[in-house]
């Protein structure tokens, strides 16, 4: 049965800036995973983006929304990674607040590594 997960992070950026950081973000994490299936997708329609990706073998689905102040993820772990859900949130809580930190935009997103690794 899959889980479903939610992380909320705060930010103090514009809207835009929040939501180009996450963008950036989300491109680098696709690459990452060299997912060339045709089933990898995020779709933007406003400030939310619906996303679609592969971790091995398992589909992983969800939302982020940027809002003013803070930056809402909401998705779904497959059954197969459910378990490992705890820390799932933890790295992308983590990830989020050291993206979206006011500390200048970066020249770069943070280097991409794998949100947790099956064994």
């Amino acid at each position: 049965m899959a889980k479903d997960f939610y992380v909320s992070a705060p930010h103090s950026l514009p809207r835009s800036d929040a939501q180009r950081r996450i963008q950036l973000l989300l491109s680098e994490t696709q690459a990452m995973l060299a997912d060339p299936s045709p089933d990898a997708d995020g779709q933007w329609e406003g400030n939310e983006c619906r996303f679609r990706l592969k971790l091995g073998i398992f589909p992983l689905t969800g939302s982020i929304k940027v809002q003013p102040s803070f930056v809402d993820v909401r998705g779904r772990l497959p059954w197969g990674v459910r378990r490992y859900s705890a820390r799932v949130e933890k790295v992308i809580a983590e990830r989020l607040q050291a993206l979206l930190a006011d500390s200048g935009p970066p020249p770069s997103a943070p280097p991409p590594r794998p949100p947790f690794r099956i064994v």
